[in-house]
C-alpha cells in the first residue's frame, strides 16, 4: 500500500469513526474505555410483572426470587453496588411456562420443556441503553426425578439459572 492510499484510508476512517461508534452495543457506552474494560452493574434484578397481564401472578411470585438470586450469582463479578454511576440490569420476563411433568413425558400438547422468555435491559440514568432478548428451554428431568420432594422449586431454580447464564453469554460480558 503506498503512502497516498494509506492517507485516503486514514482520512476515511476518521470521517466514519463517529458513525461506527453508533454500531457498537448500547451497553458499551457505559463501559469503561480501554482494553479488557468490563461493564459493572449497580444492581441486577428480575421483573416478572409482565406475566401479570396474562393472569400469571403465581408464576411471577415464584420466579422473581430465584431469578434474582441466579442473576446475582451469574453476574457476581460484575456487581458494583456502591457505584452510583453504574447501570442497572433488569431481567424482564414476558413468558414463563413449566410443562406438566409425569415421568419424563409431557402430558400436554405444548411440549416436554420448561420455557422462559424475556429481555435483559440495561438501564442507565433512568433510560434504557440496551436490551438483549433471551428464550431458553430446559427439560424438566434436568432437575431430577418428578417424584422427588421439592422438584418444582428445583425446576424453577434451574430454568432461572439457564436464563441468567444465556443472558450473560448473549451480552458478551
Amino acid at each position: 500500500m503506498n503512502q497516498r492510499e494509506f492517507g485516503r484510508r486514514a482520512a476515511l476512517g476518521l470521517l466514519l469513526a463517529p458513525f461506527g461508534a453508533r454500531l457498537a452495543p448500547a451497553w458499551a457506552e457505559v463501559a469503561e474505555p480501554g482494553a479488557g474494560a468490563a461493564i459493572r452493574f449497580r444492581r441486577v434484578v428480575a421483573d416478572a410483572s409482565p406475566l401479570l397481564q396474562y393472569g400469571g401472578a403465581g408464576s411471577a411470585r415464584i420466579l422473581e426470587g430465584p431469578l434474582t438470586a441466579q442473576l446475582r450469582h451469574v453476574f457476581a463479578d460484575r456487581l458494583a453496588p456502591g457505584d452510583p454511576h453504574a447501570p442497572d440490569l433488569i431481567a424482564r420476563i414476558t413468558h414463563f411456562y413449566m410443562t406438566s411433568y409425569a415421568g419424563g413425558e409431557s402430558i400436554d400438547a405444548i411440549g416436554p420443556e420448561d420455557n422462559i422468555e424475556g429481555d435483559g435491559i440495561v438501564m442507565s440514568g433512568g433510560r434504557q441503553s440496551s436490551s438483549t432478548h433471551i428464550l431458553t428451554s430446559l427439560r424438566p428431568s434436568f432437575s431430577g426425578a418428578f417424584y422427588t420432594q421439592g422438584i418444582d422449586g428445583r425446576r424453577v431454580d434451574s430454568i432461572a439459572y439457564q436464563f441468567a447464564y444465556w443472558l450473560r453469554r448473549e451480552m458478551n460480558i
